[in-house]
């Protein structure tokens, strides 16, 4: 699945959820990646999946990852392909379409801010989030602690006329906050 959204929508929090509601299931093993740290990883996709794993456990060869990877155990979380650098990102790209070919029993989850060069994912269903509407704006803003009076003139002019004036920033979960 690629989750393609604009800055701001709760993509990574999304992937986090992924990660956690994966881990309690057991039945598979949730591998979350932030892709932005490949930026400065000399080794490739494959092989920095691997540290990142045997940073719990040092007990993982590459054998072994290959035989796990074969057998479908894991669910990769692979969130923010869109903070990778331009050879970075290439090079991820091919790497990953391969990594899906050839061990496709594995679950594969990848976030980014939309792109064309991501239209090639041919194997990947895209899934496009959606701005918040007015009645999702104002049902968040009611579940934030804060300064309930600033809060109450917030709501009202929420309520009102500013979602629309300011539909951008209300619509966008995390401008919405700010």
């Amino acid at each position: 699945i690629l989750i393609r959204g604009s800055a701001g929508v709760g993509k990574s929090t999304l992937m986090r959820h992924f990660f956690i509601n994966t881990l309690r299931t057991e039945e598979l093993i949730p591998v979350f990646i932030e892709l932005r740290d490949l930026n400065s990883y000399n080794g490739s996709l494959f092989q920095y999946i691997l540290d990142s794993i045997n940073k719990f456990s040092k007990d993982l060869n590459t054998t072994q990852f290959e035989h796990a990877l074969s057998a479908g155990f894991f669910a990769f979380i692979l969130d923010g392909f869109d903070e990778l650098n331009q050879e970075k990102y290439i090079l991820t790209l091919k790497e990953l379409e391969l990594l899906y070919d050839k061990y496709g029993k594995n679950y594969y989850i990848v976030s980014s801010r939309p792109n064309e060069s991501l239209e090639s994912f041919h194997q990947f269903i895209i899934l496009d989030t959606i701005p918040f509407s007015q009645k999702q704006a104002i049902s968040m803003i009611n579940k934030i602690d804060y300064d309930q009076d600033i809060k109450k003139r917030f709501l009202i002019a929420l309520s009102g006329d500013l979602y629309k004036r300011h539909i951008s920033f209300a619509s966008n979960p995390l401008l919405l906050t700010i």
